[in-house]
């Protein structure tokens, strides 16, 4: 008999992107990763399946996986990683929010007992940080433009897979 853990499996992509403002070229990786999740333990299918579909996912212009990294030469974003950078945004002000909302939790308990005190706030940040960032990333998806006041790109420019 064998086993066969698999905790992730990753797929690397050398993308060749074109600034939609400026016209300025340059490269970036795209780390794609399929996870292991709680309810994969009673699946009889391995990562592979699932690492496909995000791979084909992003062979058909869904650039999610790709770091949202501005222009280097005019730090605009690209329009077609807006999401990715909201993503990243509201990532941080959920684990912000959480932690100053727990706060509280640790304070009243920390007299008492100290390490209940710190599994609880741990537990109760997490909780939080669970429930404020897909509030805070569909809020910011129709209020946060990474640009800021810039004008918009007149058209998409997908980056290209050189991979």
């Amino acid at each position: 008999m064998s086993y066969k853990v698999e905790v992730s499996q990753t797929a690397t992509f050398l993308v060749n992107i074109t600034c939609e403002s400026c016209g300025n070229e340059y490269q970036s990786k795209a780390a794609i990763v399929a996870e292991r999740t709680l309810l994969d333990e009673f699946s009889q299918h391995g990562l592979k399946p699932k690492l496909d579909r995000k791979i084909a996912k992003f062979r058909n212009n869904d650039f999610s996986e790709l770091p949202s990294l501005p222009c280097p030469k005019c730090s605009y974003f690209q329009s077609w990683n807006y999401a990715g950078k909201q993503k990243e945004v509201a990532e941080s002000i959920s684990v912000i929010a959480a932690l100053v909302i727990a706060l509280p939790v640790f304070i009243n308990m920390v007299k008492e007992n100290f390490f209940a005190a710190l599994i609880l706030f741990g537990l109760s940040a997490g909780v939080l940080m669970m429930i404020l960032k897909p509030i805070l990333t569909m809020i910011l998806k129709s209020v946060y433009n990474p640009n800021g006041k810039r004008e918009k790109a007149d058209k998409t420019i997908f980056p290209a897979i050189l991979n």
